[in-house]
């Protein structure tokens, strides 16, 4: 699940990088970061041990790597 979302971002991203806008932190990079923080963090910090604890620390740390990627795009 992680790395298809990351993947279709990543995508998103390098076609806009692509065209020559850099715009896609604030739009993309940093909402998918928070989302991840939010949702997915809580659920494996809660019962990482867990079925779901391990799926939800591989969405976070799949899109944590997208974030790094992208970061220095911050304006």
């Amino acid at each position: 699940m992680g790395d298809q979302m990351v993947e279709r971002a990543d995508a998103v991203a390098e076609y806009f990088i692509a065209m020559g806008s850099t715009n896609v932190y604030a739009p993309l990079v940093e909402p998918l970061m928070q989302w991840s923080q939010y949702s997915m963090a809580p659920i494996w910090l809660r019962d990482p041990q867990s079925r779901m604890g391990l799926e939800a620390k591989e969405v976070y740390e799949s899109i944590r790597v997208f974030f790094e990627k992208y970061s220095h795009l911050k304006t």
